[in-house]
């Protein structure tokens, strides 16, 4: 038979405070701000003390506990209740616990039990004054009938038919007709019985008297505070779950998450709340208490050592072994050999809590200023538990600290870990915002367009060999005579000059879709994926800025600057090339050397853009660019011809349009051409130069036809031009 406190209360801890300047915290902000997060806990604590205690005692009456000398006897009949005839009975001290295998008188498992005690003497006054007065009791774990001089105040469970109390708790109001006023004495007998499932038990407090507005509002007030408990500890454990799974490497958050959940499960099955939730299901209720008790240790411990240490040591994977078998034990046991798995965890939950003890203590004397904190709050742990076991035991007279100490202790770590998480948080954000400044420093080297194209988040990510195959426009341009240009300046002008130049082209090729690969001294190298017209849209932009540069160089009496593009579209190569050492990005490819081709033919043919058929055929109809073929090349390596295009709108607004004018006679003259019929589109040619006398592609036919007079019409002649 167990009749007393319950065996388990719950564990304590706090933070402490490492004293600072007033003045300089007060004026730093950091410092000031830590001083704010570490008085918060006791100061919020404080309120809760004070807002609990004001409600239950602040004129509300008075409570009596009825622990201390009771008489007890086996079995039970009606008459005892209103006598204390000693005959039979003999005195039980409570509370205290008594194990069921220590004494036979005391092995009651199957019956009834009577124990009884007079009331102390003022609150039977004020019963017989016809005060209202209010009985509560501990949790019951079978069945129990109140009597106040042989007459029954109430029950809960029921004998016959049989019917578990299940832990319930007894509060009921004590009839004024139930005093009596012919003596002094005033019997109160409380009749429990078994069937044999479970041990005799009445948990602490084990029988309270007071004001009906004293013990209704400390009993419901109890509840709704641990229930604000349990929110909390449930939220604090998903928090740092949550921790865990943003930081997997951290795995001592899960373990505390884990030991959040799981007090806070631990602390609804020492609620009234599980009433609803178990009605019937005793048993089942048993079992996961018990359960969620047992593994509170091992993931305590393993906290720890995860904490400190990155690791479960071997002792604390004993310890945990230990108690996940007895958890698992309980499932397969009924209320004996349930009690008898408690009774062996006792001592091993001990040696768990010296465990812990010994590793904060070793990181103590290592100077770790956390375990300065932790070893706070499990001294605080300590301190309020043997306070709550003397009073429980009468030594000493003080409330029961134990739900305030643990809030302390889980929200002390939590504060703790926060803090931790915090630190990698902001060394995390720093760290990005560093990697963000180097990628966009980077970028300035390796487009970020290319990574994205090769499928990397940041330079750090590229390795040797990584390559993609994709369809790209590619557009080389390059400054014509800037060898010239440069060699009347010094060299910090040279490099202002061409940056100057540079810095025009670049937003014109963003702004158009594309980016720079590279710069290779005054020529450019960009990329357009997949739409070719954005490449083509982009050359026209560039020399219309410049047509406008070189107005403005003009009316300052400076020479003109000239540049050629050449543009094709096809399939390429992105990748890195080099060594382990040092590697750079590249583009190859037949699409990229065919661009660069073309750029070298526009200071052949004298003309300022240049386009493949490839490019030309991906136009859509109806486009509205001036677009005329000028020549059928082979270039250096290839076997076909290539057809080529001269983008007009490249040139001045007033030369596109006098060769728009001549666009018919000129592609007229260009068949001829190609048909050896060398004098008719010679007269074509020479009317088209005379009309546009800038017109140096008319021009240049005008010398091929003119060598021709005299050499004899090839047989195999195609009008295909080799370039070397």
């Amino acid at each position: 038979m167990l009749i007393g406190n319950s065996p388990i209360r719950n564990l304590h801890s706090g933070q402490g405070f490492k004293p600072e300047s007033v003045r300089a915290a007060f004026f730093n902000r950091r410092r000031r701000q830590r001083i704010l997060r570490i008085l918060s806990l006791p100061l919020y604590t404080a309120f809760i003390l004070l807002f609990q205690t004001s409600c239950t005692y602040l004129n509300i009456g008075e409570q009596v506990n009825l622990s201390g000398t009771w008489q007890m006897r086996p079995g039970f009949e009606q008459s005892w209740t209103d006598s204390m005839d000693p005959d039979g009975f003999q005195d039980l001290e409570t509370p205290f616990s008594i194990d069921i295998n220590q004494s036979e008188k005391y092995a009651i498992t199957n019956g009834w039990i009577t124990i009884r005690r007079i009331l102390p003497a003022e609150m039977a006054h004020k019963l017989q004054e016809g005060q209202p007065l209010t009985l509560r009791s501990g949790s019951l774990s079978s069945v129990g009938y109140f009597y106040l001089n042989g007459q029954l105040i109430g029950h809960v469970g029921r004998a016959d038919p049989y019917e578990s109390a299940m832990g319930t708790y007894f509060l009921a109001d004590i009839p004024a007709q139930f005093a009596r006023t012919d003596r002094d004495e005033q019997i109160l007998s409380i009749a429990l019985y078994t069937r044999g499932d479970y041990p005799l038990s009445i948990n602490a407090p084990m029988v309270e008297l007071g004001t009906p507005l004293g013990m209704y509002l400390d009993f419901f007030l109890k509840d709704i505070f641990t229930g604000v408990l349990l929110a909390l500890y449930l939220l604090v454990g998903l928090m740092h779950i949550f921790f865990f799974i943003k930081r997997p490497v951290e795995k001592y958050n899960f373990y505390f998450g884990m030991f959040c959940i799981v007090a806070a499960s631990q602390w609804f099955f020492n609620t009234g709340m599980r009433h609803v939730f178990f009605q019937t299901e005793v048993l089942l209720r048993e079992r996961l208490d018990k359960t969620t008790l047992f593994l509170m240790g091992p993931f305590l411990v393993f906290f720890f050592t995860q904490f400190y240490y990155r690791k479960n040591t071997r002792l604390a994977q004993i310890f945990a072994g230990v108690c996940a078998l007895l958890a698992v034990l309980v499932w397969f046991m009924r209320m004996p050999g349930i009690d008898i798995c408690l009774q062996i965890w006792f001592p091993v939950v001990l040696f768990g809590f010296g465990y812990s003890i010994y590793i904060n203590f070793r990181e103590l004397r290592r100077k770790n200023p956390e375990a300065r904190y932790i070893m706070l709050g499990i001294l605080i742990f300590a301190a309020t538990a043997t306070s709550d076991i003397l009073n429980s035991l009468k030594i000493i007279h003080a409330p029961f600290l134990s739900e305030y100490g643990f809030m302390f202790f889980v929200l002390g770590i939590a504060g703790i870990l926060g803090n931790r998480f915090m630190n990698v948080y902001n060394e995390s954000d720093r760290l990005n915002k560093n990697l963000r400044e180097l990628n966009s420093s980077y970028s300035r080297f390796v487009p970020h367009e290319f990574l994205q194209h090769l499928g990397k988040n940041s330079i750090t990510d590229v390795e040797l060999g990584d390559g993609i195959e994709r369809n790209f426009a590619v557009l080389f341009s390059d400054m014509r005579d800037f060898t010239a240009i440069a060699e009347s300046m010094r060299a910090e002008e040279t490099l202002r000059f061409l940056n100057a130049y540079l810095t025009r082209l670049t937003p014109i090729i963003s702004s158009h879709q594309g980016f720079i690969d590279k710069f290779i001294g005054d020529a450019v190298m960009a990329l357009f994926p997949e739409n070719p017209v954005n490449g083509l849209r982009a050359a026209i932009a560039i020399f219309e800025q410049l047509n406008g540069y070189n107005e403005r160089r003009t009316d300052s009496g400076q020479s003109l600057i000239r540049a050629g593009c050449g543009l094709h579209f096809g399939e390429v190569i992105l990748g890195t090339v080099g060594s382990s050492l040092r590697m750079d990005t590249t583009v190859a490819g037949d699409t990229v050397n065919l661009a660069a081709r073309l750029e070298g033919l526009t200071k052949r043919l004298n003309v300022s853009l240049l386009l493949s058929d490839a490019v030309y055929r991906a136009l859509p109809d109806g486009h509205p660019y001036l677009i005329r073929e000028i020549d059928m090349v082979r270039v250096k390596g290839k076997q076909l011809p290539l057809r080529i295009y001269e983008a007009c709108d490249a040139d001045p607004p007033a030369l596109r349009d006098r060769k728009a004018r001549t666009l018919p006679r000129f592609i007229e003259a260009l068949t001829l051409y190609r048909q050896a019929e060398f004098d008719a589109a010679h007269t074509l040619f020479a009317e088209c130069h005379t009309a546009v006398p800038e017109d140096t592609v008319a021009e240049n036919y005008l010398d091929r036809c003119r060598s021709m007079y005299n050499t004899p019409r090839p047989d195999n002649w195609t009008g295909v031009i080799e370039f070397s």
